[in-house]
């Protein structure tokens, strides 16, 4: 059992050291006597307190005040065996308790507040744009084939960069494919042949349009590309249209495309 006084002031902080006169010495002395008898009777009933509570299985509650020689009130907190206070541990419960409750409650605001951002972003998005290959398998045209009969266009679109389409040698030879509905298209990635004559892309327009009697430009790729490699063509803008078309606007030339992708927003216009 312990008892700690966290206020309490010594009487000879307060009272002269020194007292020349012998009422004034008494005085002191019963001064001192009423806080030792006042010390013993806090204690008295510190210890009947905790008796009390311990025998009853309760805490012992932090209640009465004493008072030093200022009449300055101070309370008696009573340790167990351990030498932690019942106040101690007491404050300590209310604490954690505290913690864990305002922890709680601050994740169930910011999980609040997170459903009432996604939703008002939910409301407030129309639609999410995202690029997507369009081309593959699409119909598609060119302008003439290699011999009358060989490398068809639709060797560009069949998602294999080991077939080509080819034209023959002519003047101003296309190549257009018909994605089959409006898209709003923002590049072009063209491959090139693997095993010969990339050079032969060069000089040549990309153009868009929502008809083939409705094409604006797209981009101009002067070139020339290398032979098994790619290059991506980028509109300024994304532009609404159904069909692409290539273009190379030289006499003697030969329009030849070993894969050809369409990356556009897939969106209704």
């Amino acid at each position: 059992m312990e008892v700690t006084n966290t206020n309490f002031v010594d009487p000879k902080d307060v009272l002269p050291y020194r007292v020349g006169d012998v009422n004034e010495r008494k005085e002191a002395q019963q001064t001192r006597e009423n806080v030792d008898e006042r010390k013993r009777k806090a204690k008295e009933d510190a210890q009947e307190t905790r008796k009390r509570y311990v025998e009853s299985g309760k805490k012992p509650k932090v209640e009465d005040k004493y008072y030093n020689s200022r009449d300055e009130p101070y309370q008696i907190i009573v340790s167990d065996k351990d030498g932690e206070t019942d106040l101690c541990k007491s404050v300590s419960n209310v604490v954690k308790n505290l913690e864990q409750k305002t922890t709680t409650q601050l994740e169930q605001i910011l999980t609040l507040l997170q459903q009432r951002k996604d939703n008002e972003c939910i409301k407030d998005l129309k639609f999410v744009e995202t690029l997507q290959e369009v081309a593959e398998g699409k119909s598609v045209k060119q302008s003439s084939l290699y011999q009358g009969k060989y490398y068809p266009a639709e060797l560009a679109v069949d998602g294999n960069t080991g077939t080509f389409s080819h034209t023959k040698t002519e003047e101003n030879p296309y190549w257009w494919v018909d994605l089959g509905k409006l898209y709003k298209v923002k590049q072009i990635v063209v491959y090139s042949r693997t095993n010969c004559c990339g050079s032969y892309l060069k000089n040549m327009d990309v153009t868009v349009g929502t008809s083939l009697d409705n094409m604006s430009l797209c981009i101009h790729y002067k070139g020339p590309a290398s032979t098994g490699g790619h290059f991506n063509l980028d509109c300024k803008a994304a532009m609404v249209g159904r069909y692409v078309k290539l273009s190379i606007n030289r006499k003697n030339s030969i329009m030849q495309l070993a894969e050809l992708k369409v990356f556009a927003y897939r969106q209704k216009i």
